[in-house]
């Protein structure tokens, strides 16, 4: 696995060949360093990763934490009221044979007793009332459980795992902004210092075009030359006046987007404090390819394929269910009961009775306990885990993707940059000296009478528009060189004391 802290290389090198003021510069002048370190600590896109990993971080906390245990109180048998009396009607009735006898007279005033048999009857009736049970949670049965969840099957390590390697690919993604707000940084600041150039070369031509509109009016005032001559001066003057007008303007939208890297709205400094330096050379193809590695877009795919590989195996872990084992108190009340009787005999009198039954303690505890484990008949997670094999080889497949990406623009921009050095090049060493010596004697041969204001004019214009276009080349060579160096993550050109410090 790649780690991000191992490579820093791209994101502090910079190629840009200026000749920089110290920190110590005047106030109203800004230094690439100065550029440099506001974009890195203001840049709204920086903060906003900044508060990604951040996220990323919780992340790791909270899927480190095991499943709450769970508390549950359950009422059963709350009446809303007394229950119903019982009323039970009773009778008896009974009936004996018991021997006897009876006297039978015999004359004389005597009798005789003859035995004989005797029935005798008895009965009853009587009502019995029982009450109902008691409203309330008197006899309510009260259970006091806790249950406890259980990870099987590795899932909280797995679960910190995957937030881990997310917490990298954040810190990817950040260098990969990072890296993409240092190159913009770089190329703005370029586009300024080539902006001030391009305006002083405008104002350059502009003084020389007010001087030779000068020497031409002596020449008219003297009847040396027709007057027709002053009004082409005057013309390339006003023509130069625009060019500077448009040179400023530009030179404004330059400053603008170099103060928008670091959130501003409004360009502090008057200048920024540098130079277009030469040309340099640049490495071979091959040397670069075999670099794109260290770019943050390809190498933030090695830790993005470990991730979606532990996204794999919690999702497999998944297929385990988790068991939940409960212990609990359950306390029921034992109910008392009163009973009244009534009981009228058939002869004569009655019975009253009352009878109350009660036990020794009022409720009954009992310990209750178990496990509740879900069975994985159909579902063992069967589809998560397959999504997340598929998401796998994808990542392969985006890594090859993302690789061509940057090969093929790393192929484009590394023959814009040799196509803008070859230029540069052509134009200091050939056009440049060609172009400065025909202005030079076009002069000399006005001042002789050799040749006429057109010629002179023409030949100041194409010295001019020479030392433009080398301008413009160098400005391209330095910001092609950025995008070499963002595309390939290593450093092309000379290099500063500002990175040697950030390096270290």
């Amino acid at each position: 696995m790649n780690s991000v802290s191992s490579k820093t290389k791209y994101s502090c090198w910079w190629t840009l060949v200026l000749t920089s003021v110290s920190f110590a510069a005047a106030a109203d002048e800004l230094t690439i360093d100065e550029a440099l370190a506001m974009a890195m600590e203001q840049n709204p896109r920086l903060e906003v990763f900044e508060w990604d990993q951040r996220v990323a971080d919780a992340r790791i906390v909270q899927a480190g934490l095991r499943p709450n245990p769970e508390l549950e109180i359950e009422f059963e048998d709350v009446r809303l009221g007394s229950g119903p009396d019982q009323r039970t009607r009773s009778s008896s009735f009974g009936a004996a044979i018991g021997a006897g006898s009876v006297a039978v007279p015999v004359g004389g005033g005597n009798s005789v007793n003859v035995p004989v048999s005797a029935l005798s009857s008895s009965g009853s009736r009587g009502i019995q009332r029982q009450s109902g049970a008691r409203s309330g949670f008197r006899d309510a049965e009260i259970t006091v459980s806790l249950s406890q969840t259980i990870e099987i099957g590795g899932k909280r390590a797995k679960r910190v795992r995957l937030a881990r390697q997310k917490r990298e690919l954040a810190t990817w993604d950040y260098e990969a902004v990072r890296a993409d707000v240092m190159a913009e940084t770089l190329a703005a600041f370029v586009g300024v210092v080539a902006s001030q150039e391009r305006l002083a070369l405008a104002r350059e031509l502009l003084t020389l075009s007010e001087r030779t509109q000068h020497a031409i009016s002596i020449r008219v005032d003297a009847g040396k030359v027709s007057p027709l001559e002053s009004n082409k001066a005057a013309i390339a003057v006003a023509n130069d006046r625009i060019a500077v007008t448009d040179a400023e303007h530009r030179l404004v939208a330059a400053r603008s987007r170099l103060v928008s890297m670091w959130g501003g709205r409004e360009a502090m400094f008057t200048k920024a404090a540098g130079a277009l330096g030469d040309v340099y050379p640049i490495p071979e193809f091959e040397t670069l390819v075999d670099a794109i590695g260290e770019n943050p877009d390809i190498a933030r795919w090695a830790d993005e394929i470990v991730a979606r590989e532990a996204q794999f195996e919690l999702e497999r872990a998944g297929r385990f269910p988790n068991p939940t084992i409960w212990l609990g108190i359950s306390s029921a009340g034992l109910p008392e009961r009163e009973t009244n009787s009534f009981t009228r005999n058939r002869g004569a009198g009655f019975d009253l009775a009352r009878t109350q039954s009660d036990f020794e303690s009022s409720r009954e505890e009992r310990l209750e306990f178990g496990v509740r484990w879900p069975l994985p008949i159909f579902n063992r997670n069967q589809g998560a885990s397959e999504e997340a094999q598929h998401l796998v080889s994808r990542a392969a497949a985006q890594r090859r993707v993302a690789e061509s990406n940057v090969f093929a623009g790393l192929s484009n921009v590394h023959e814009t940059l040799a196509a803008a050095k070859q230029r540069a090049e052509s134009l200091q060493q050939d056009v440049l000296p060609l172009a400065e010596e025909t202005h030079a004697k076009s002069l000399r041969g006005y001042e002789a009478g050799k040749f006429d204001l057109l010629d002179v004019l023409d030949a100041q214009r194409a010295w001019f528009r020479a030392r433009n276009n080398y301008l413009d080349a160098l400005a391209a060579f330095h910001q092609h060189a950025v995008s070499v160096e963002r595309l390939s993550g290593i450093a092309i050109g000379p290099r500063s004391d500002t990175e040697e410090d950030l390096e270290s």
